[in-house]
């Protein structure tokens, strides 16, 4: 995750990190998964609080690839 990697709240890290978790979710059946994220600023000296918001969708199966 390129928050962890990276110690930063940066809008272009925060999109990164959400598009990792989406193709995760894509990838493991779910091709209509939608992530994004919030983030709740803190006053000086405090941690951001970001929450990732992940809506899934209906996972779909695959039966054949031709």
């Amino acid at each position: 995750m390129p928050i962890k990697e990276e110690q930063s709240d940066d809008e272009g890290v925060l999109d990164e990190g959400a598009r990792r978790i989406e193709r995760l979710y894509i990838d493991s059946g779910y091709p209509f998964a939608k992530v994004s994220f919030r983030r709740q600023t803190e006053p000086a000296g405090h941690p951001t609080e970001i929450s990732f918001l992940i809506n899934a969708g209906p996972r779909v199966p695959i039966h054949q690839i031709r």
